[in-house]
């Protein structure tokens, strides 16, 4: 996986070549004993899931790139660690440096947006359900992507009907605003 190897894992913390092993192993590994123990372990050695690090945007930058690459029960652990990730727990408890850390975490992520929104189109309604809430964060994060994850989101109402509750929430909710308005000019 190219994405792997763009980062210089050794110049973000020590023992950084166990994680991009673990990242290895999670894309390659066909068990699912190894490649939950794979996520298992980076969970463990490397995050606090939830809270942003330094090693917090390669790993996203990372696990975007896998999704294309995976399917079935896989693709929704990969989703569900990706989630975790970047929309946070209590973003006004971090400090400064810990929100610049998530802020090149979404951005990251944002650069996968077709990845994204291809799973909301096509996958099953848990896989959409944690796209819907990953987008939701990119627009919140970054406004110029609100009209067209608004679009996104109107058009996975209809194909899932199971997460219009998650949608209308987001589409408002008055700290989604970019969902309503904005301009199609990207950002990134």
């Amino acid at each position: 996986m190219w994405e792997l190897t763009r980062w210089n894992w050794h110049a973000y913390a020590e023992h950084s070549e166990r994680l991009e092993r673990a990242l290895e192993e999670l894309v390659r590994a066909d068990e699912r004993q190894v490649w939950t123990h794979a996520i298992t372990k980076i969970e463990l050695e490397f995050f606090d899931v939830g809270v942003p690090s330094v090693l917090t945007r390669p790993l996203a930058s990372c696990l975007v790139s896998a999704i294309r690459r995976v399917d079935g029960a896989k693709r929704t652990a990969i989703l569900s660690f990706l989630a975790e990730l970047i929309c946070g727990r209590g973003e006004e408890d971090y400090s400064q440096q810990q929100r610049e850390w998530l802020s090149l975490a979404h951005r990251e992520v944002a650069m996968g947006l077709s990845e994204l929104e291809f799973i909301l189109e096509t996958g099953d309604e848990t896989d959409a359900e944690m796209c819907v809430h990953m987008l939701a964060t990119l627009a919140a994060h970054i406004a110029s992507l609100g009209p067209r994850i608004a679009y996104y989101f109107g058009r996975a109402r209809n194909r899932v009907p199971a997460i219009a509750a998650h949608v209308d929430y987001y589409l408002h909710s008055g700290k989604h605003a970019s969902l309503r308005a904005g301009s199609d000019d990207d950002d990134l």
